[in-house]
């Protein structure tokens, strides 16, 4: 497209309207990819389930204790403000 060229309004709007068709489906796309990439897995036996639960669990657990130690070890980058009177 040549910066110079001018544009007609329906040209404008015929384009924002191919725009938005397609920031749509994309939309869609993603919701799509984000739903199967974060569903709980089928189970099949109550066993599986709970399973899953304590498998759930402990990846909650490992994340925060993962973010507890980076904290403590580079606490010294985020300096905690001081009240002082």
């Amino acid at each position: 497209m040549n910066k110079n060229t001018a544009y007609t309004w329906e040209e404008m709007e015929e384009r924002r309207a191919a725009l938005k068709q397609q920031l749509e489906i994309k939309g869609q796309r993603i919701e799509k990819h984000c739903n199967q990439l974060f569903a709980a897995p089928e189970t099949e036996t109550p066993l599986d389930k709970v399973t899953n639960y304590a498998k759930m669990g402990f990846s909650i657990y490992d994340g925060f204790m993962t973010g507890f130690k980076l904290l403590k070890t580079f606490g010294a980058f985020f300096p905690r403000k001081s009240h002082k009177k």
